[in-house]
């Protein structure tokens, strides 16, 4: 049966489900104001990950630094949801750096990284 997924019902997954998930997609432009559906810390049991999707504004610096842990798998995939909601309701401030996207690609030499992006301007984009 499927499940709508909250901050509450992922951390209550147990650690060996976790480590045994390889795609995760976490997609929701309806998480009012700074809420997030998966924190840093949260994603650091999710070792065996391969494919993850989130809002672009919930992928934070922190996130990017777990995901290079040694004992995280290389992530193949990276989708990341850009829309206007969440651009503007949502802090900029931990996005990651030019250091943490090398690491992240050093780390996972064949990742692909998607945005899917609408309702934004191409002036907001920049």
């Amino acid at each position: 049966m499927l499940e709508i997924v909250t901050p509450t019902s992922l951390s209550s997954l147990s650690n060996p489900i976790a480590n045994t998930m390889e795609h995760l997609s976490l997609l929701d432009n309806n998480i009012p104001g700074n809420s997030t559906l998966i924190t840093a810390v949260e994603l650091e049991r999710f070792v065996n990950l391969r494919s993850l999707a989130l809002d672009f504004c919930d992928f934070t610096a922190e996130m990017a630094r777990v995901l290079t842990d040694s004992n995280h798998v290389p992530l193949q995939r990276l989708s990341l949801l850009v829309h206007n909601a969440s651009v503007m309701l949502k802090s900029l401030d931990n996005m990651p750096n030019d250091e943490h996207w090398k690491a992240l690609s050093r780390k996972s030499s064949s990742l692909r990284v998607y945005l899917m992006v609408f309702d934004i301007k191409s002036e907001d984009m920049l």
